[in-house]
């Protein structure tokens, strides 16, 4: 090729890789940090050790805690959990024995995962109770058909509805409900987490929305700006 013909090429390309760049930039902005690199994962599982401030302040950016009432069902708290505050989070849970190389296998199993988190409190009126009680919500023990019934149906669980959106409804992958309540709670009230999983590029940059209607009508409404989340 003569270097007339080489640098008409080169003129031609140029335009031509800025145009692609900039058609893929405004096609997916990013927002939190995916996909990771070992140095992410390894530096969450490090500031999960540390158990400073830092971590605290960090934990507190990616949850809503709302206000329990004494009996009946409610929202509890909405989290919204990024693949990186999921390395953070697993080894936090996770005893000592625990390495960064089991953080890194882990994350390898469960790649840009986003879980949107809503922890329901139920606190059942005692049963022996017969006459009504003026403002006081009556409710039933959950049981495992609730648990199933909400795997199928991916946006609701005993009559909590939710809904995950930015601009428009964001569907959950998968939904699965675990039993969370803590052994200090007492034993008349329990608590479980509905975990709704998603991939990380279904989101965008910009802020995300997580509303759950409740039994009674009442929602609550949790906002998360996903440019200031890693």
């Amino acid at each position: 090729m003569s270097p007339l013909t080489r640098k008409r090429v080169q003129i031609f390309a140029l335009p031509v890789l800025l145009a692609f760049f900039l058609m893929e930039a405004q096609a997916s902005p990013r927002s939190f940090l995916y996909p990771l690199q070992s140095e992410h994962v390894r530096e969450a599982y490090f500031l999960a050790r540390s158990h400073s401030s830092n971590l605290d302040a960090f934990l507190n950016r990616y949850i809503r805690n709302f206000p329990v009432p004494l009996t009946g069902e409610s929202v509890q708290s909405i989290e919204f959990r990024t693949p990186y505050e999921l390395v953070v989070q697993r080894t936090r849970d996770k005893q000592f024995s625990y390495s960064a190389q089991d953080a890194q296998q882990d994350f390898t199993a469960n790649r840009d995962l986003v879980v949107v988190r809503i922890v329901i409190s139920v606190t059942p009126v005692a049963t022996q109770v017969t006459n009504p009680i003026k403002g006081v919500q009556v409710s039933e023990w959950p049981t495992a058909d609730d648990d199933r019934t909400a795997e199928r149906a991916l946006d609701s669980w005993r009559g909590f509805r939710i809904k995950v959106a930015q601009e428009k409804p964001i569907l959950a992958k998968r939904l699965t409900a675990v039993d969370v309540t803590p052994p200090e709670v007492d034993d008349l009230t329990i608590e479980r987490a509905i975990d709704l999983e998603f991939e990380a590029a279904q989101f965008s940059s910009g802020t995300a929305t997580v509303e759950v209607t409740g039994p009674d009508g009442k929602t609550v409404r949790a906002e998360f700006d996903l440019d200031k989340l890693k």
